[in-house]
Parts: structure tokens; C-alpha cells; sequence
């Protein structure tokens, strides 16, 4: 059995949950995840709305905020149902946050998805968000759009914590560590402000693998599953000439800390066969953790993945090894006509649409809800 509070005290890293609901922070299962070794929770709307639907743990505070206020559109709705589950899980993970001097213990929140393309409507959002929810542990989740970059420089000057999200280059976190490093200029209380960039690992290789299932060429199929990792690894070595360098090392001095990296966008899909014919693999759920252990980083697994983390997960310690290997990937992709740089705009887009469409299926769950439980009322009466 793994124990993830090795993980921490052995290699530094943290595994923080991709999801969390009034299931988990209700009845002491917040609790038992820290206890396992959980040192952070974000929020996941497509598992939000499935709580909703497939439970009946938001039926009662549901059918209060309809009472009270009969024309509540369903999105205030969440905000009001998010906020009390953000605010309980925040409070239970506070002594993580508190002993680590704030690297960990967070709740990491999205915005509404239309400001990801406008640097004033994130910087808004963000202030409103921090406000509401009204807890230090709170990290805002944003896009890395050129507009959410440019917000993100503001935010940190502004004591908002930010997990910039949907990375997928190491250019992407070249442009985000950059805006961190001019917020923290900007912040004169720099020690109070934290970050992490968050790669999205699973959703690159998926879009790379049918770039190169679509050449039809057997011999390219040998490259599956090997960009993300590579991209990771080439950015991890980035992010140490950044630690190292004298523009974070004179914020440091004011107490500044390094924007730390995330491994995000893992989920069980990893299960399946990716491959097929002779160079066929199967990756197990564990595929990528045991890729991505590596000091002063954060790991951010689905439920089901950190279960089985629990079970098998093994300490491979493997990101500082084979860079070389890792950087011939894009040149390779680029004589086989994948050019990243070129591809990876639309990948980010796309997946940004995904979150906007998780989103409304939040309130499409939230409408639903409620006419079932309007339904169940008037069957009793």
C-alpha cells in the first residue's frame, strides 16, 4: 500500500483531489482524505453536477434556496450551493495550509468560463470569487488564455492566489512563471500570495495520439503516449533555472515562494488501450503518477486514480531523467507535420469549451433537480 505522506516527506510532492462535493465535505469525508494524504481539493463541475443528480445530498439546501427565492436562476444557485462546500472544505484543509506555510491546503475554484478570453472580466471575477468565498486557502482557477495571463500578473499583485489552468507547453509556463514574477514585483506583501501551474497531461497525449493515428503510418505509433510527459519534463527543467534565477531571487528575499508545478487533467481513461499491433501498450491508471514524482510539485488526481494510488502507486522519482529523449519529441512531431506550437491554440480552446460545457451542465442538473423535487412535493400534498 502507497502512503502519500511519503510522497510529501520523501520527494515533496503533493497530491491534491480533482474534485469535491457535499459527499465528500459532509459526514467527515473531507477529514478522511486528509488523513490519507489529500492536501487540496478542485473543483470538478461535471462531477458536481453528477452529485447533484445522482444523490440526494443537495435536495434539502435546494429546496430551501427555492423557497426563499422562487425566480433564483440556477447559476446563482450554484454559486450559493459551491460557496458552502468551498468554504467547509477550505476550513478542514486550513491546518494543512497553516503547517505548510501556505505551499498546501487549498480549494481551487473556476471562474465563469466567458471571462477566459477578456484580462478585465478574470481580473473582476477573481476579486469576486475571493470575496465571496472569503477564505486565505482559496486558489483561483485561470485559464492560460493571453488575457488570463495577463490577469494572472494583476491577481498576484493583488493577494489572489491563482492555479493558472490548461497549460500544455513549456512556452505556456514560460509566459505564466513571467506574469507571476512581474505580480510579485508589483505585491509589496509577496509572502502572502501563492500559485501553481497546472499542466493538463492526460489531454495532450489524447490530442497528439490521434494526430498521429490520423497519419495512418504503423511506425509513428511507437511516439503514443510519450508527449505529455516529455512537455512536463522539458518545463520542469524550467521551472529550476527559474528558481535558480536572480529575478525570483530577489522576490525571495521579500518571501516570495516559486509558483509551483501541477500535473493535472489525469483520470481513469488511462486504463484503456492506447496502442494496438505490435507496438501496442496498455496504460494503467497509474500511467502517469508514477512518471510525474518530483520535488517541490503538485499532482492532481480524480478519486478513483487516487484510490488505486493508494492501492499499487510506486515512487519512480522519474522527471530529471532522460531529458534528452524528452526533447527530441517536438522536433520528431514537427517532421511528421504535428507542430505543436501551431496545434496546442486550438487544444486550448477546445478544452476551455469543455469546462463551459461542464459548467452548464451544472445548471442543466440544478433545473432538473428541481423540477423532480417540485414533482415529489406536489405527490405528497
Amino acid at each position: 500500500m502507497t502512503n502519500p505522506h511519503e510522497l510529501y516527506s520523501k520527494f515533496d510532492q503533493s497530491i491534491w483531489l480533482n474534485s469535491f462535493d457535499r459527499n465528500l465535505t459532509e459526514h467527515g469525508g473531507m477529514n478522511m482524505m486528509i488523513l490519507d494524504g489529500v492536501r487540496g481539493v478542485i473543483s470538478n463541475p461535471h462531477r458536481y453536477a453528477n452529485a447533484i443528480l445522482e444523490s440526494n445530498v443537495y435536495d434539502d439546501a435546494i429546496n430551501e434556496f427555492v423557497q426563499t427565492d422562487k425566480s433564483m436562476d440556477n447559476e446563482t444557485l450554484y454559486q450559493w450551493l459551491v460557496t458552502k462546500d468551498a468554504r467547509t472544505a477550505a476550513d478542514a484543509l486550513w491546518p494543512v495550509y497553516d503547517n505548510s506555510d501556505g505551499q498546501d491546503g487549498y480549494v481551487c475554484l473556476e471562474l465563469p468560463t466567458e471571462a477566459a478570453y477578456e484580462t478585465a472580466d478574470t481580473i473582476d471575477a477573481a476579486r469576486h470569487l475571493w470575496k465571496r468565498i472569503n477564505r486565505e486557502n482559496l486558489m483561483v482557477n485561470v485559464p492560460a488564455t493571453i488575457q488570463g495571463i495577463l490577469a494572472t500578473e494583476t491577481l498576484i499583485a493583488d493577494n489572489i492566489n491563482v492555479n493558472v489552468t490548461h497549460l500544455f507547453l513549456p512556452e505556456d509556463y514560460k509566459a505564466v512563471v513571467k506574469a507571476y514574477l512581474r505580480g510579485l514585483a508589483k505585491n509589496p506583501e509577496p509572502e502572502r500570495v501563492r500559485s501553481v501551474a497546472s499542466f493538463s497531461i492526460n489531454e495532450l497525449d489524447t490530442f497528439v495520439n490521434q494526430k498521429l493515428d490520423d497519419l495512418g503510418i504503423a511506425e509513428v505509433q511507437v511516439l503514443k503516449n510519450k508527449t505529455a510527459v516529455s512537455m512536463a519534463k522539458i518545463a520542469y527543467q524550467y521551472y529550476k533555472q527559474i528558481a535558480e534565477s536572480e529575478a525570483f531571487r530577489s522576490e525571495q528575499k521579500r518571501g516570495a515562494k516559486m509558483q509551483r508545478l501541477m500535473w493535472a487533467g489525469i483520470s481513469p481513461v488511462d486504463s484503456e488501450k492506447t496502442n494496438s499491433g505490435k507496438n501496442g501498450s496498455e496504460r494503467n491508471k497509474l500511467f502517469y503518477e508514477e512518471q510525474l514524482v518530483c520535488a517541490n510539485t503538485t499532482v492532481a488526481l480524480e478519486p478513483e486514480v487516487f484510490d488505486e494510488f493508494l492501492l499499487s502507486g510506486q515512487f519512480l522519482h522519474s522527471l530529471d531523467n532522460d531529458i534528452q529523449s524528452a526533447q527530441r519529441i517536438p522536433p520528431v512531431l514537427d517532421s511528421l507535420q504535428i507542430s505543436l506550437s501551431t496545434l496546442i491554440p486550438q487544444l486550448r480552446e477546445k478544452s476551455i469549451q469543455m469546462l463551459a460545457d461542464s459548467r452548464l451542465a451544472v445548471f442543466t442538473a440544478l433545473k432538473n433537480k428541481r423540477l423532480q423535487l417540485v414533482k415529489e412535493y406536489s405527490a405528497q400534498i
